[in-house]
């Protein structure tokens, strides 16, 4: 050691915790990508870029829907997306215009009724949360590219008795529930695909997490353990989610 000691010069050792993708998840409501916060850390604010899709009917006589959104938490999460419904009977097609909605789970899903949205809009989402974890109310901001139309708005935490607990953050394609959380999943609509971009979210302490760090979301049907939908991260920003 004598000898060597003249050689070395001592260098103080840091740390950091090294987390790796877990994989793919499956859901029988979701498909698209999740990201996780570290151990201590919540995630106050998430972004995303995504085209209003084209839906079509894959059953006859019967209402289908699909949701695209972004969010924070998986238990009670926040979330702000677009909703998208189609029904078709014979050769008739029904097809309502798309709409904005935001939601603080476990109340329902509210429709944003000042902007116009169409099928294929591209439109920027971020929403951002006091502080991350125990925050009881979001902020979003919506741009709709396409028009040119811009709005923001604040909503709250059911009764400002669920707050956030942040611990993680989602793109997301759904198959919703009918008419209250708890009831029956409704039907899947045909929508293609749905590409997220510019998939960021962003803990307290300004770390910037990509999509491409966390896990994929496949929905599969829970009785008939059909796939649904898949989902692919194309990149460290990018999810490709696509209707089986």
């Amino acid at each position: 050691m004598r000898d060597l000691k003249g050689r070395f010069h001592y260098v103080p050792p840091t740390f950091r915790e090294r987390r790796f993708r877990a994989g793919v998840e499956t859901s029988n409501t979701w498909s698209g990508g999740t990201v996780f916060a570290p151990p201590g850390g919540s995630f106050q604010w998430i972004q995303g870029d995504w085209a209003v899709p084209y839906v079509a009917a894959i059953n006859q006589n019967e209402w289908e829907y699909m949701s695209s959104w972004i969010g924070i938490d998986n238990a009670n999460p926040c979330q702000v997306g677009i909703m998208c419904e189609v029904f078709q009977s014979g050769n008739n097609v029904t097809t309502p215009p798309p709409y904005l909605w935001y939601e603080w789970v476990p109340e329902m899903g509210q429709e944003v009724t000042s902007v116009s949205i169409r099928p294929g809009d591209s439109i920027t989402v971020l929403l951002c949360t006091q502080q991350g974890a125990g925050s009881t109310s979001a902020t979003c901001f919506f741009a709709n590219r396409t028009t040119g139309a811009a709005t923001s708005f604040v909503f709250f935490a059911p009764n400002n008795q669920v707050p956030l607990v942040g611990n993680s953050a989602e793109w997301i394609v759904e198959r919703p529930t009918l008419n209250s959380q708890n009831g029956p999943l409704a039907p899947l609509a045909f929508y293609g695909g749905v590409l997220f971009s510019n998939c960021e979210a962003v803990l307290t302490d300004g770390t910037i997490v990509d999509s491409g760090t966390g896990d994929t979301l496949i929905m599969k049907d829970n009785a008939s353990g059909e796939v649904l939908a898949d989902a692919t991260l194309l990149s460290q920003t990018y999810i490709l989610c696509l209707r089986a």
